[in-house]
């Protein structure tokens, strides 16, 4: 199958469209957008590929010119008289609406190696933050932000690090929640925030999973000895610290409020998801801490693609490889 058709990618003026038609979003300076064009071409490298007709001959590209026919399958912008490749792009970047120019760093997110991953993103959000700009890259997607410290110092490190422990479906969850907080749409962010905080406790179980959930969940994640570093019983009194996502969402998000349809202010929505990434992050950080310390000292790796589970393809854990 083509590469490009491997690209699971859904951009951003796809998921907010309601957003994007309103024509709210904090546009980008001149300066910011000449910066993250520039910060792409560096990143640009090399990119080798051979066609079903003629398998023997490998056609020379680049990730740029690559990311050109991405970006016009995913958005349905059809060829024309527009240049192609980084011309399309770099027009893009430097003269569309913001969100032509985020879906632009994701289509390159996307389209890159995983382990590339990081990096090009620290670089980017290098950008955002020098100018005091409201936008973060996070796990290949672009959010809107309002308080840059827990961007900066909590929710943008939880997502590769769920990532690193294999935590997919928790990191899907938090995803939709930071989606649903951005749409403005509280009662979903508090519900997926939740979802993700139960998943995290239940991928770090050691059975691999519960059918108990929310304060219930909590208890026995407690009760199997996994706070790192207390006695049961201090642990199991700590345990209140890391139930306020299932508060939040059992009594706003996910049962009925009565004949009276409760407003729930985007605040509650916001809290939510800060708490989430905080527990998330707390957790998968004790869950990797104890697979390595698990291992044999010359053969302390974690699965590559299939993370702690297991899997063929591994890497060295060093303390440099963990996002936190």
């Amino acid at each position: 199958m083509d590469r490009q058709l491997d690209v699971k990618l859904k951009p951003f003026s796809l998921r907010h469209r309601a957003l994007v038609a309103e024509g709210r979003l904090p546009d980008l300076s001149p300066e910011v957008r000449h910066r993250l064009w520039r910060t792409l071409s560096l990143l640009n490298e090399p990119y080798g590929y051979s066609t079903p007709d003629n398998p023997g001959w490998i056609i020379s590209s680049t990730d740029l010119e690559q990311i050109e026919p991405l970006y016009r399958r995913l958005l349905g912008v059809p060829l024309g008289s527009d240049d192609g490749g980084e011309s399309f792009l770099e027009a893009k970047v430097l003269n569309g609406d913001v969100a032509a120019v985020l879906n632009v760093l994701e289509c390159f997110c996307a389209w890159i190696e995983r382990e590339r991953l990081l990096d090009t993103q620290r670089v980017l959000n290098d950008t955002f933050r020098d100018y005091a700009t409201p936008w973060r890259l996070s796990d290949g997607q672009a959010f809107l932000v309002d308080n840059d410290y827990l961007e900066d110092e909590v929710l943008a490190g939880v997502s590769p690090m769920l990532a690193l422990a294999n935590f997919q479906g928790a990191s899907a969850e938090f995803q939709r929640a930071r989606n649903a907080l951005l749409d403005g749409n509280a009662r979903d962010a508090i519900f997926y925030a939740g979802a993700s905080v139960e998943s995290v406790f239940k991928a770090a179980l050691p059975s691999g999973g519960s059918s108990k959930v929310g304060v219930d969940l909590v208890q026995a994640y407690a009760n199997a000895d996994l706070l790192d570093g207390l006695p049961k019983p201090k642990a199991q009194a700590i345990q209140r610290a890391l139930i306020p996502t299932a508060v939040l969402r059992n009594e706003l998000a996910g049962h009925g409020h009565g004949a009276e349809v409760l407003h729930v202010p985007v605040e509650y929505a916001e809290l939510a998801v800060n708490l989430a990434a905080t527990i998330n992050t707390f957790i998968t950080r004790q869950h990797l801490r104890r697979f390595e310390a698990s291992l044999p000292p010359e053969t302390k790796t974690v699965a590559a693609a299939d993370g702690p589970s297991g899997g063929a393809a591994t890497t060295r854990l060093d303390d440099d490889d963990i996002p936190f």
